[in-house]
């Protein structure tokens, strides 16, 4: 059924748009850093690099088109918290200033980038076909629902990047690392307090 919202036909352009969104982004920080000077060519020339590497890898392609539409919903959370904080009548710099102040907002947005990051590059790179041993099991009882996922860790697909991410080694590991991570925050935070 033709819907006015179905996109489809635009699929065989989307390595034109990913071209072209590198291409903007790179121009863009170059152009803000300063990084070369004044130079706008020598920043246009360094951005269609970039660009043309996204279209020569169809890889990097991939992940530039899956890893979007993350960064999309992540930049329209943060405009909706801004025009939330104006409409509750803070001031038109709150928001900014409690980015710049508050670092634990900036961790935040970097450890949700480096999972969208990750997780893009795992699926694109080690995503291969799904393996049948591996399987999410729900069990429900009494009011309690556990996640289970049933599988080998050692083969491919994403089923099994599920099952490595569930392992009781990995998400232990995970925890000791977050442990490790707010309490040296923590401990360097009051340190500078002082």
């Amino acid at each position: 059924m033709a819907s006015p919202l179905d996109v489809s036909l635009l699929k065989p352009f989307s390595i034109i748009f990913s071209m072209l969104l590198v291409y903007a982004i790179v121009y863009g920080l170059l152009s803000y850093s300063k990084l070369f000077g004044e130079k706008n060519s020598l920043h246009a020339i360094i951005a269609l690099a970039a660009a043309v590497m996204v279209l020569v890898s169809p890889s990097l392609g991939a992940v530039i088109r899956i890893m979007t539409p993350w960064f999309a919903v992540l930049f329209i959370f943060l405009v909706m918290m801004l025009v939330f904080y104006r409409i509750m009548g803070a001031p038109e710099n709150y928001f900014f200033d409690a980015l710049k102040k508050n670092k634990e907002i900036s961790t935040w947005i970097m450890i949700i980038s480096f999972t969208v990051l990750a997780s893009t590059l795992g699926y694109v790179y080690f995503g291969g076909t799904s393996d049948t041993s591996t399987q999410t099991v729900v069990h429900a009882e009494g009011g309690n629902v556990s996640l289970e996922v049933q599988g080998d860790v050692s083969g491919r697909g994403t089923g099994t990047v599920m099952a490595t991410i569930f392992h009781p080694k990995v998400l232990g590991m995970i925890v000791l690392l977050l442990v490790g991570v707010f309490s040296v925050t923590l401990l360097a935070s009051s340190g500078s307090k002082k």
